[in-house]
């Protein structure tokens, strides 16, 4: 899906531009309701400057599709179930009124997601008891605490009897009652997205970042800090984003027009800043792999049994195991090993080779230390570009384009797109702007 603007003026962020009507615009996520006019501050800390003095430039607002990755992780359909909500009822929460299909919705929602956030609990908590880790331990007992917290609250809601006995009298004991845990769960958003609690932040096993055990022999980067630590992730984004979710429909309940009054707007606009600084963290730990030389490429072959000189079967796939495979290529989430090589991608040859008509004589190798011309093909061969440096980098750069197509689909799947989207949700609850008719 993409929509096209023929004008746009550019911002100081890459991802922002303003309309011709004067609203902000999404690279990725399409037009914000903010009014450009309106000075914001952006989850960096700096405001936001529109560069009116450029010329205007057309944009096509897309987003790339998912791939099947070979890995199953199941936190990032769960970002994802809870960002596909929001969009579904971001909408009713800014103009409707209090209704049961709401917390009907939302404890629906939570039947289905709570359950994987619980697969998701188990599965890292098993983790951390396999190397150890008591401290974050402990933090991950604390989230299912507070996620327990929300539900009991939507269940409330979703009880017309309670939820009438809540909303009748602001000093009824069921409402003082409710008021106990809707503070609690506002405490502990703000608690989860505070930097210095460390429930995104855990310390750095190696074991932990193994994923398929052979990217780390191609991938040097390792994602530990100078004390010991590392970025985490995988339950604490899906758990506050939960706790947002039941939030804003307490936020809802109490007051209807809590979006058109601004009531909330500063604890929303807090929301928005720190998931969106969440998701370009984790972004940050995307590694792509390196293009393997062509030179190393030719190594690796005879690594399999291959020698100098002239070879008849080109056409056949080199195949050698990881992580000696020929010409790697692929993106890694290096705090958790999760992510895609695939490490029987075209190799230089191949590439190279497909492209003309050998007539059916044999190519060869040479030793590299030739130069561009160790790579020959028969003399008669046609159709073949020259073998020349500018071919070369053609090869390297399809590769680049590969591995960052990669990149950008292990970051859908772990939920770095899902938990930008949902942020630019809370954006626009913060910062309702004009509405459209």
């Amino acid at each position: 899906m993409q929509h096209h603007f023929e004008a746009v003026k550019p911002t100081s962020s890459p991802d922002l531009f303003v309309s011709a009507d004067g609203r902000l615009v999404h690279r990725t996520f399409g037009q914000l309701q903010h009014q450009a006019s309106s000075p914001i501050r952006m989850p960096d800390g700096k405001p936001l400057k529109v560069f009116t003095g450029l010329p205007w430039q057309e944009l096509t607002v897309h987003r790339l599709p998912k791939l099947e990755l070979v890995t199953h992780t199941a936190e990032g359909m769960t970002i994802g179930d809870i960002t596909k909500f929001m969009g579904d009822v971001s909408g009713y929460l800014q103009v409707g009124e209090v209704a049961v299909e709401l917390f009907d919705d939302l404890l629906g929602f939570k039947e289905d997601t709570g359950r994987n956030i619980a697969d998701l609990s188990q599965q890292v908590t098993a983790l951390m008891q396999e190397v150890g880790a008591l401290d974050y331990q402990a933090l991950l007992r604390q989230m299912d605490q507070m996620r327990a917290n929300a539900t009991a609250l939507m269940t409330m809601l979703n009880n017309p009897q309670k939820r009438g006995e809540i909303l009748a009298d602001p000093n009824f004991v069921p409402r003082l009652q409710y008021a106990q845990g809707d503070l609690k769960l506002n405490e502990d958003i703000i608690t989860l997205l505070d930097p210095d609690e460390g429930f995104f932040k855990r310390v750095y096993y190696e074991a932990l970042i193994k994923g398929d055990g052979n990217w780390e022999a191609i991938i040097p980067d390792r994602p530990v800090d100078q004390i010991g630590t590392t970025f985490e992730h995988r339950l604490g984004l899906p758990t506050v984003m939960y706790l947002i979710v039941a939030r804003l429909a307490s936020m809802k309940a109490l007051n209807p027009d809590f979006v058109s009054t601004g009531l909330n707007s500063v604890e929303i606009d807090l929301w928005w800043r720190r998931i969106q600084q969440l998701s370009d963290q984790m972004s940050f730990y995307i590694r792509e792999t390196p293009v393997m030389p062509i030179a190393l490429q030719a190594t690796r072959r005879q690594a399999t049994g291959q020698t100098l000189g002239q070879y008849s079967d080109w056409q056949t796939h080199c195949y050698a195991s990881p992580p000696n495979s020929v010409a790697p290529i692929g993106a890694i989430d290096i705090t958790t090993g999760f992510g895609f090589i695939n490490w029987d991608y075209t190799q230089f040859d191949e590439w190279y080779l497909s492209q003309g008509d050998l007539h059916g004589r044999n190519a060869g190798y040479w030793l590299p230390s030739v130069g561009p011309q160790w790579y020959q093909p028969p003399p008669n061969a046609t159709g073949l570009p020259p073998m020349n440096d500018n071919t070369i980098q053609r090869y390297y750069s399809k590769a680049r384009q590969d591995a960052a197509l990669t990149a950008r689909s292990v970051m859908d799947q772990i939920g770095v797109s899902d938990a930008s989207v949902f942020a630019w949700d809370m954006f626009n609850l913060a910062y309702p702007g004009v509405r459209t008719p």
